[in-house]
């Protein structure tokens, strides 16, 4: 077994092939069901460094979508970090990584969004702001 040795206990300053910063880590989640759900707010003097996201969406009968997306203070930015498909009996998942990492500005938020009661979306994001 190698000995590894890291900045702090919980990785927030990587090493290696990944930056060292003096954010702080962010790992949120939710799940929606006919509604929207902030999932993160960038804090006002901060930046999210977007590193990756998980999206999960179950549909059980012909319905509407489910997606992720960065808002600006009411203002649509990106729509779909993911969307799962519409009109169709399926469950669906996808997990993706940016490397380099999306970079979210001050008081924009990330939300997942289910537009019927019979679309359950669950997302997680991670990354860092700083």
């Amino acid at each position: 077994m190698s000995d590894m040795h890291f900045r702090e206990p919980n990785q927030v300053k990587w090493q290696g092939s990944r930056p060292g910063h003096n954010g702080t880590q962010v790992l949120e989640s939710g799940t929606a069901n006919n509604a929207t759900v902030v999932l993160y707010t960038v804090p006002a003097t901060e930046i999210l460094y977007l590193c990756g996201f998980t999206f999960v969406s179950w549909t059980t009968i012909f319905s509407s979508d489910g997606y992720l997306q960065i808002y600006d203070d009411g203002a649509l930015l990106w729509r779909e970090l993911a969307q799962g498909a519409a009109g169709i009996n399926q469950a669906m998942s996808m997990a993706h990584g940016y490397w380099p990492p999306i970079e979210v500005r001050a008081d924009y938020t990330i939300n997942l969004v289910s537009t019927a009661n019979t679309t359950i979306c669950f997302a997680c994001i991670n990354g860092w702001a700083e």
